[in-house]
């Protein structure tokens, strides 16, 4: 069997697997020393460089999406021209001082979208109201404000009844970020 990038995978993450299945108190003790970096101040040490990483990635993930469907011939230029459109994008954001901790107030609004999108996804994928579209979003909008209050009940110790987590989804999502 040669090997190949694939079948390289699969062993690494077979051996990851395998060795925290045995060894749990591994996964633990990384956790806790990255809990430890976290609230000791640790992060704001390292700010830039995470905050450089963080965007660098995210920006270098779209630009990849973007040069797939722009140049799908010609994807060694791609790539190098996503790359120089990360970079300037990643040192404009660190330069102008965004920190990923800046964005975190907006995580609701994000997670709310991805909801909707995966179930307007999963609604096409099934052939639910396949021909009207916009019955379809409309929908996925109702089902995934549902999984989000449901999500926020079940998140939020405060909400004694699902009547007060769905006041308090819709008094997040209405009230200002600051």
């Amino acid at each position: 069997m040669a090997i190949n990038n694939k079948n390289a995978f699969l062993i690494f993450l077979f051996l990851i697997i395998s060795t925290n299945i045995v060894y749990a108190q591994g996964i633990s003790d990384a956790l806790l020393r990255l809990n430890h970096f976290f609230e000791g101040g640790g992060y704001s040490a390292y700010s830039t460089m995470i905050d450089f990483m963080l965007f660098f990635l995210i920006g270098l993930s779209a630009m990849m999406i973007g040069v797939k469907a722009i140049f799908p011939d010609q994807m060694r230029q791609g790539k190098m021209i996503a790359i120089v459109i990360a970079l300037i994008f990643t040192v404009s954001l660190v330069r102008a001082g965004v920190s990923v901790l800046s964005l975190l107030p907006y995580v609701g609004y994000i997670v709310f979208l991805g909801l909707v999108v995966i179930v307007y996804l999963i609604l096409v994928a099934m052939g639910i109201l396949k021909e009207k579209r916009i019955l379809c979003f409309l929908l996925s909008l109702v089902i995934a404000f549902i999984i989000f209050v449901l999500l926020g009940w079940v998140f939020d110790a405060d909400a004694v009844s699902l009547w007060e987590a769905f006041k308090g989804t819709i008094d997040s999502m209405i009230k200002p970020v600051e």
